[in-house]
């Protein structure tokens, strides 16, 4: 006979002067201590048929991962680099072991190791656009998990630069024009770029002139 938590299985007979090893299992279904004694029941004459038994339940280890973090870029310039932060959070009772980041075509970040039970490491990711597109997909942390979700969508859009792109045209040829006297022409500024251009003065050479910026 055993006590809750422990079992064994034989019967059977022993001869004199020889011994029986007899298996006993553990096997606890809650956190808390089992004890309680153990009864070998035979014919015997005599001795001693019982023994103390003894064990405590444990909670398996569990290694829950949370990821947070907002992963939305926005827009970036061509080029340029923005970056955020990914939060790996440990919400298990044991260390958590990552062994390594996925990210999807324009992101980028590296980090591998142990978080701790009831800790968190923040992740820098970096987004890195190199066509005027949008960017996006899921975020995969690749590690010795028990439980808890381990992706997290991620998106950016690659972003034209800033151009200013100037051009100057018109029949700036006066001719002849007789001293003491003007004569105007149109010169014609233009912007072909993505952006503003922004004119702060004009130069020219000496007998002409001509005052615009903005």
């Amino acid at each position: 006979n055993y006590p809750s938590g422990f079992s064994g299985n034989w019967n059977g007979d022993i001869a004199p002067g020889s011994l029986k090893n007899a298996t006993v299992t553990f096997a606890p279904t809650s956190a808390t201590d089992y004890n309680g004694i153990i009864t070998v029941n035979s014919d015997k004459t005599s001795g001693t048929n019982t023994i103390s038994i003894s064990g405590t339940g444990k909670e398996p280890p569990t290694r829950i991962i949370r990821l947070s973090g907002n992963l939305s870029f926005g827009e970036v310039e061509i080029g340029s680099k923005a970056t955020r932060t990914l939060t790996i959070r440990n919400s298990g009772n044991s260390t958590l072991s990552v062994n390594s980041i996925n990210y999807p075509s324009g992101f980028s970040g590296d980090w591998n190791g142990d978080i701790a039970s009831g800790t968190s490491k923040d992740v820098t990711v970096t987004f890195a656009p190199t066509s005027a597109t949008n960017y996006n997909g899921t975020v995969i942390v690749n590690s010795d998990k028990t439980s808890g979700t381990n992706t997290i969508n991620i998106s950016g859009t690659g972003k034209e630069p800033p151009t200013k792109v100037i051009s100057l045209s018109g029949n700036l040829s006066f001719g002849e024009i007789q001293i003491g006297s003007k004569a105007t022409r149109t010169l014609t500024i233009s912007n072909d770029g993505n952006s503003t251009l922004s004119v702060s003065s004009t130069s020219y050479p000496n007998g002409f002139s001509g005052d615009w910026n903005g």
